[in-house]
């Protein structure tokens, strides 16, 4: 594998879990795992187990099947490969996804040299004009690709809304033909407004984040529903799940009430929970379900949140001491100088310092105190 080659793998939303899996890969954080898996008869020779390197460049590429004139190529995310194995009769390929691609401004000009550079691989094609013929080549394969697929978005925020706008216009997700699908994005904001970065531990097709201790947090949720005028009249709403441990401040579920927009929903851990570990996932639901086969279809990879101490707690521990001890001195020297002010029976206009240092001796105690409240709090609270 040269250095300049890449692995590409497409998805052309065939079946139900590759549609959904489409919408996995637009959500998904970045630096978490998504897996992709193919029949070994769509795999190129140069793409199997022990012929790609671990930490291989990847590029996730969607299929639009009906598009116009044979099948229409959409650049989605860059990752890199993890893991690549085979149990048979399936290879499974785990890629850390990273940047959204930036969608090329001359979209006829790049389908024509992608079309160009994976024809020689046996790439996928429309084959005999039928989109659902699904003997239409390799679906995962080692290329050289042109440079308008290896650009990555400059911003996270507007490659994901880009792509998507591409992705959702296409027949498969426009259609419903599956289900209703909603693109979602999620970030994960402290109260501070920073955001926490969320990225998978291990091979689990999980995300994780460190979240501090008493601290209030926000899931940012982003979404595009492109069935947004098709079931607006049938109260379609994302809906947060948590642990046992996970408190939402508010409501759980978040109306659809507009074909795309972004929320905030806070929540926290419980005070009196002793297990340091929670989760959240989405789930997407209607009024009536019952009444249509077809779901509403939303990307759910769970976050663990793990509780840990706020950076500091020792030397602020020790701060609040030093605080509490100084104020303290400070009232016992305004006392001895109390009495030596009585001693020698100065008038009230000498009696300043004492003042001035019991004034400031309970100031300081009182911050202490307060900061103590605070700090031993969000510690065991």
């Amino acid at each position: 594998m040269r250095a300049s080659d890449r692995l590409i793998l497409f998805n052309s939303a065939y079946y139900a879990k590759y549609f959904v899996n489409v919408l996995n890969t637009l959500s998904y954080p970045s630096e978490t795992l998504n897996e992709y898996r193919y029949p070994c008869r769509m795999v190129a020779r140069a793409a199997l187990p022990n012929a790609v390197p671990d930490g291989a460049e990847v590029t996730i590429v969607y299929i639009d099947r009906w598009a116009d004139g044979g099948y229409r190529f959409i650049p989605l995310r860059h990752g890199d490969l993890q893991a690549c194995d085979h149990d048979g009769s399936m290879v499974h390929f785990r890629v850390r996804l990273l940047d959204y691609v930036e969608q090329p401004e001359d979209d006829a000009a790049f389908q024509a040299a992608f079309a160009a550079c994976i024809s020689a691989l046996d790439g996928p094609r429309l084959v005999d004009g039928d989109p659902l013929n699904d003997q239409d080549g390799n679906y995962a394969l080692i290329a050289q690709a042109p440079p308008a697929l290896v650009r990555s978005a400059a911003r996270e925020d507007l490659g994901w809304d880009r792509t998507v706008l591409a992705v959702q216009q296409t027949k498969a997700y426009a259609s419903h033909l599956i289900g209703y699908p909603v693109f979602t994005r999620l970030a994960i904001v402290a109260d501070d407004d920073q955001t926490i970065a969320v990225r998978s531990r291990g091979p689990a097709l999980v995300a994780s984040a460190d979240l501090v201790r008493g601290h209030r947090h926000s899931v940012e949720v982003s979404f595009r529903h492109p069935a947004y005028a098709s079931i607006r009249g049938r109260s379609p709403v994302l809906e947060f799940e948590t642990t046992e441990n996970i408190r939402i401040l508010g409501a759980r579920s978040l109306a659809l009430d507009a074909p795309a927009n972004r929320e905030f929903i806070s929540f926290a851990f419980n005070k009196f929970s002793e297990d340091s570990e929670g989760a959240l996932w989405l789930r997407g639901s209607m009024c009536d379900e019952d009444q249509d086969d077809r779901r509403l279809l939303v990307a759910s990879l769970p976050v663990i949140f793990r509780a840990v101490d706020e950076p500091g707690l020792v030397p602020k521990v020790v701060a609040i001491a030093a605080t509490f001890a100084i104020g303290l001195a400070l009232l016992g020297l305004s006392r001895e100088l109390a009495k030596v002010s009585l001693h020698q029976g100065l008038a009230w206009g000498d009696w300043w310092p004492t003042t001035a240092l019991t004034f400031l001796g309970v100031l300081l105690q009182g911050v202490a105190a307060l900061w103590a409240v605070r700090v031993v709090g969000r510690k065991f609270l």
